[in-house]
């Protein structure tokens, strides 16, 4: 694939990706892998209207994180009054991708209905202990996706 097409991949109306969201901690600046923050759409806020772990999940990815860890609503920084609520209704229903979900760009609700979101990059599965620690490889442990246990019924075991 040449470069040129790349970038068109890449790139969405001249913008990377996922540019339209952001998560910003009370000082407004760009929270990193991991950390909890209010969730931006084009500089205003996110209600919870509808939202859900889909929204969360599909909205992570389009920010080019792996998966979302968690999501909650309210009014923790003092300049949330101070921005336009800018998407509402977000709805992903079983979907994982942006472009399959459905959102208004109008809204009816107040900045106690802000979204608070928390990404990573990292891998969504991980091997643990009974004290929730992650395990060294060649151990054995309590296999997690997205922080929630996995049902064995149709493992494979390997011999």
């Amino acid at each position: 694939m040449k470069i040129a097409e790349q970038a068109k991949e890449l790139f969405s109306d001249g913008e990377p990706l996922g540019y339209d969201f952001r998560i910003v901690d009370e000082d407004k600046n760009d929270v990193t892998d991991g950390g909890r923050g209010l969730l931006l759409y084009k500089g205003g806020t996110v209600c919870n209207d509808d939202f859900n772990d889909y929204a969360a999940f599909a909205i992570c990815k389009e920010m080019g994180y792996s998966y979302s860890i968690s999501w909650e609503n309210g009014k923790y920084y003092s300049f949330q009054e101070d921005l336009e609520i800018k998407l509402d209704d977000v709805s992903c229903s079983e979907s994982i991708f942006w472009s399959s979900c459905s959102y208004s760009e109008s809204h009816n609700c107040d900045h106690s209905e802000d979204v608070f979101l928390t990404c990573t990059a990292g891998s969504a599965f991980k091997l643990v202990d009974e004290d929730g620690s992650e395990v060294r490889v060649g151990e054995q442990g309590l296999l997690l996706f997205m922080e929630g246990t996995v049902c064995d019924s149709a493992l494979i075991p390997l011999l």
